[in-house]
């Protein structure tokens, strides 16, 4: 049994409880972080990457900022999924299906009627925020349809991982 005898507030982040879509958009990523990081074993590197989120959150990117911190951290904890080509192929025009068995996207040649559909541009756009800092997130714009789908996709890829 772990004892903590003692402890300091660093930061309270006032400003995140005044918002119920910024409460959402962390209390997500804690449940996230409470499902993928071991037990007694420390992960320095998610931890800085939540306390970015934290800083960087605002109640107009909650969603974008989310969706950018699952995809690092997955990608951090050996769980990148793959979004630039299709997985069987190399195609890298769409539209494509995300299979989240495989973690990845086939064209629509190659998936048929299998997976998650989703189009070139929000394709690229996940690829894009894998391989950019989250400082930079807001540099992609969807529709709240497309960040729907993102979110849909990512949590079926990662109810697949726990599946395996």
């Amino acid at each position: 049994l772990d004892l903590v005898s003692q402890g300091t507030l660093l930061d309270g982040y006032e400003r995140l409880k005044r918002s119920l879509p910024m409460v959402q958009a962390a209390l997500s990523v804690a449940r996230g972080l409470d499902r993928f990081l071991p037990l007694h074993q420390p992960e320095d590197e998610a931890h800085r990457l939540v306390e970015r989120f934290l800083f960087l959150l605002t109640e107009e990117n909650a969603v974008r900022m989310r969706i950018a911190l699952t995809l690092k951290l997955l990608s951090l904890l050996g769980h990148q999924p793959h979004f630039s080509t299709c997985l069987r192929c190399g195609r890298r025009t769409g539209p494509f299906r995300f299979l989240p068995a495989r973690g990845g996207i086939l064209c629509s040649n190659c998936a048929g009627e299998e997976g998650i559909p989703l189009s070139a541009g929000l394709s690229r756009s996940l690829a894009w925020l894998l391989s950019h800092p989250l400082e930079r997130s807001g540099v992609i714009h969807l529709s709240e349809e497309e960040w729907r789908r993102a979110d849909e996709l990512l949590g079926a890829y990662i109810e697949a991982l726990f599946r395996a």
